[in-house]
């Protein structure tokens, strides 16, 4: 398969920013503080950003960070993750870490979306990944599923997503929203691949997450 030059330059990022995880992660593990976990695929790795601290997690955690949030943030997502890998991995080394964990959030059921047309197993998925956060953690955040506007499938996991979320007390970061009212919307907002956030698409991510905490959004 060949890929254009805008795609070709942001997968070159990922090995990058998986070992930039790696380290930053194994930083946070020796504070001996309380962790903000982050799960989920690429948009929790930054993909598409111009650096770590420009994704999502990167622009909360500094938002946090500013508010006088005392904890450590270690980001156990992987570049392709789907919901099946936040549940049977990303979880149990979660649970691996022996720290109280005082937030999670998770965005993942995007890559599900094109890799399956199977609306129930999607929706089980989903409602299996919501329910397990709001288990481990009084504060869970998880971000909706984007998809176009005329995906029945999408739209079904996005409505199993609130369900489970309203039976578990897990809250849910209305990325789209925040999208459609960032400044330049959408098309001001993707990467060279024209698939993930760019830096300033994921101060939309970082907004939509920071909603659920109250902290005040950014441009």
């Amino acid at each position: 398969m060949r890929f254009s030059d805008g795609v070709r330059s942001v997968i070159s990022t990922v090995p990058d920013l998986a070992d930039a995880w790696h380290h930053r992660n194994l930083r946070a593990l020796e504070s001996g503080k309380p962790l903000w976990v982050a799960l989920g695929d690429s948009t929790a790795q930054g993909v598409g950003a111009e650096s770590i601290d420009g994704g999502y997690v990167g622009q909360l955690d500094a938002r946090l960070r500013a508010a006088g949030r005392d904890y450590e943030l270690v980001n156990l997502s992987r570049t392709g993750a789907k919901m099946r890998d936040v549940l049977r991995t990303q979880l149990a080394q979660l649970d691996q870490l022996g720290r109280p964990i005082v937030m999670i959030t998770c965005t993942a059921g995007a890559n599900d979306l094109m890799a399956s047309v199977r609306v129930d197993h999607l929706r089980r998925q989903m409602e299996r990944m919501v329910t397990a956060i709001g288990e481990r953690t009084d504060t869970g955040i998880v971000g909706e599923v984007l998809h176009g506007p005329g995906s029945v499938i999408g739209k079904a996991v996005n409505q199993r997503q609130r369900e489970a979320a309203g039976d578990s007390a897990v809250r849910i970061a209305r990325v789209g929203r925040h999208l459609n009212e960032h400044p330049g919307g959408w098309a001001a907002s993707m990467a060279a691949d024209r698939f993930h956030p760019n830096t300033h698409g994921y101060t939309a991510y970082a907004n939509a997450f920071a909603e659920q905490l109250l902290i005040e959004a950014s441009d």
